[in-house]
């Protein structure tokens, strides 16, 4: 293996990571929301600390996506880290199967479909 080769898959697998991390992060807010949905209906800390949350983990699977899909090809790869990603945060959801599943895979076919079209 040359030593650009290995530099590529370097690369390419610390963006992989970072971005599994990300979702592993907002998985963990999401499953922190819906084990404390009551603080949703009255503003007070609790709330601000859930939307930090939420919000600050949002933030970092953008960031971390974003630079996956601009820094890493072939396309393939792209797919494979997104469905990977996905695999991640249903994991980390405290619903049913059913439901983990489907919000899995709404989220890998929306990351897909939005890196097509960049």
């Amino acid at each position: 293996m040359s030593q650009i080769n290995r530099a590529v898959v370097v690369k390419t697998s610390i963006l992989v990571a970072v971005l599994v991390a990300a979702n592993v992060l907002l998985g963990l807010a999401c499953a922190r929301v819906y084990r404390q949905y009551e603080a949703l209906f009255s503003p007070g800390p609790e709330l601000l600390k859930l939307a930090i949350w939420v919000l600050g983990s949002v933030a970092l699977v953008i960031a971390a996506a974003g630079l996956l899909v601009a820094l890493v090809r072939p396309f393939w790869m792209i797919i494979v880290a997104f469905l990977l990603s996905a695999l991640a945060l249903v994991f980390l959801l405290e619903t049913s199967l059913m439901v983990s599943a489907a919000l899995g895979l709404g989220y890998a076919v929306l990351a897909i479909v939005s890196e097509v079209s960049i």
